[in-house]
């Protein structure tokens, strides 16, 4: 509020917006370890806050070669209906020979000059949760069990994990990045996106020897028409059958058999 020398007073209200992005990578569940076995192949999810329209990104990802190899990457959700998506290994261009290992460059835009007929509606220019997914191979060398391979976002140079908006005058650039990397041909850069890398972690498989359905219960009982009104309990080294349940000290894992008479 204002007042002036005469008593007089006039009152103004405005409102502050304050903007921030957190982009992260995440298991489909939303943690930041993603388990798995050797050998096998594995999703996680690259996912965004936002409260804001966007137009365009241009992520750069880098993970750990040693474990893990890359093979696919594809949009989700709003995503999926921009009008152009595209990925590669290299995080310049497509490269034969030599390509340096352990980058993925994503470039999505969702409405394009003179594009589909077929443009995004209102909504799926507010990206949020998981935005793309990306699948990788995981090493079937056993001396990774227990161990971890983290995947996070690389700034190799300006416009490394950017987010342009819909109207296309502000962009949005991580957090502390330097002042020669605002881009003239933008009204306004603004540095608030904030980063958080994942993990994925091969897991120590489990010892399901015996476990002929694989259902990982150590123990079972099960009923069967014996001769007489009988309990039958089932270990590893067969079946027997009386009048009262018996039990062994044995793991026992088997539920399927052939019942066996007994006089």
């Amino acid at each position: 509020m204002v007042q002036d020398g005469c008593g007089g007073s006039a009152q103004c209200c405005f409102q502050v917006e304050v903007l921030s992005y957190a982009m992260c990578v995440r298991s489909l569940t939303g943690e930041e370890n993603t388990h798995i076995l050797n050998g096998q192949d594995v999703t996680v999810y690259v996912t965004l806050s936002n409260t804001y329209p966007l137009g365009g990104i241009d992520l750069l990802l880098c993970y750990d070669p040693s474990g893990l190899s890359f093979f696919d990457a594809f949009p989700v959700d709003e995503l999926a209906n921009w009008e152009y998506f595209t990925w590669r290994h290299s995080p310049a261009s497509n490269c034969v020979g030599g390509c340096p290992s352990g980058y993925i460059r994503i470039v999505a835009i969702a409405d394009l000059d003179n594009g589909p007929a077929n443009h995004p509606d209102d909504a799926d220019f507010y990206l949020s949760g998981n935005i793309v997914g990306l699948k990788f191979h995981v090493t079937s060398d056993r001396n990774f069990i227990n161990q971890c391979f983290n995947i996070g976002f690389c700034v190799l140079d300006c416009g490394d994990n950017s987010l342009s908006s819909k109207s296309g005058d502000t962009l949005f650039i991580p957090i502390g990045s330097p002042t020669d990397c605002i881009d003239p041909t933008k009204l306004v850069a603004r540095d608030i996106i904030n980063f958080c890398p994942g993990r994925i972690c091969v897991d120590e498989p489990p010892d399901d020897r015996g476990d002929e359905n694989l259902n990982v219960s150590p123990t079972k009982l099960v009923t069967s028409s014996c001769s007489r009104t009988t309990s039958c309990m089932v270990r590893r080294c067969g079946i027997r059958c009386g009048k009262k349940s018996r039990s062994w000290p044995l793991t026992l894992t088997m539920t399927a058999w052939s019942s066996r008479s007994r006089t």
